[in-house]
């Protein structure tokens, strides 16, 4: 059984259809968008950073606006393709299961994780969790980037069936390793747990292959 713990739809910025925003900022933008159907993403920043951006330095010097665009802006398929995936997100209340999942998948990373020697951070929000790997769980001390945990991690991930974000050199530009796992808005309750334990198990084997 293959578990695939990335790719989730959310809610774009520009959809007309006003779906709120506790999905996660990341599912929220590019792939979310569209459903995997064609290319389409969005921009977004807080209220709070444009309230103080339009009162300061160049922005209030300057035209006051906020000039931004991607390369593939208004393709008519993708505006297509991000309506209709929203539209369904409104229209099964995926946001719901997006809620009730993402405690639930919360709560089991902090029963497996929490006190794991090392495991330096568990954050996220619903179905957008990750797990910060470390060498020293008091102090935080990254490992090693040379050992590439994160990519370790990816690998027994996948050979486990499951499919995860690594990221390495995310505590100062070289060193850090954590893992992002993101679960799609229709993930069903018994596959929370299955993700958790295969990540759990991902972890221990990657750790143990280090010299």
């Amino acid at each position: 059984m293959s578990v695939m713990a990335a790719a989730s739809p959310a809610f774009s910025t520009s959809s007309p259809i006003a779906i709120s925003p506790r999905a996660t900022c990341s599912q929220a933008l590019r792939p979310g968008a569209r459903g995997w159907i064609a290319s389409t993403s969005a921009s977004s920043f807080a209220a709070q950073i444009s309230a103080s951006c339009t009162s300061r330095t160049s922005f209030a010097r300057g035209s006051g606006a906020f000039l931004h665009g991607h390369t593939y802006i208004g393709h008519p398929l993708a505006c297509a393709a991000a309506l209709a995936v929203q539209r369904v997100i409104k229209r099964d209340r995926l946001l719901d299961n997006v809620k009730a999942r993402g405690a639930e998948l919360a709560r089991r990373l902090k029963e497996r994780f929490g006190n794991h020697p090392h495991v330096g951070d568990i954050r996220g929000r619903g179905l957008f969790q990750a797990i910060e790997l470390v060498a020293d769980r008091s102090g935080k001390t990254p490992f090693d980037p040379a050992h590439a945990l994160h990519a370790r991690v990816k690998a027994e991930a996948m050979s486990r069936g499951l499919m995860v974000y690594p990221s390495g050199g995310t505590a100062n530009g070289i060193a850090g390793d954590h893992v992002l796992i993101a679960p799609p808005f229709i993930i069903e309750a018994p596959v929370i747990d299955i993700i958790v334990d295969r990540l759990g198990d991902a972890v221990d084997a990657a750790v143990s292959t280090l010299p």
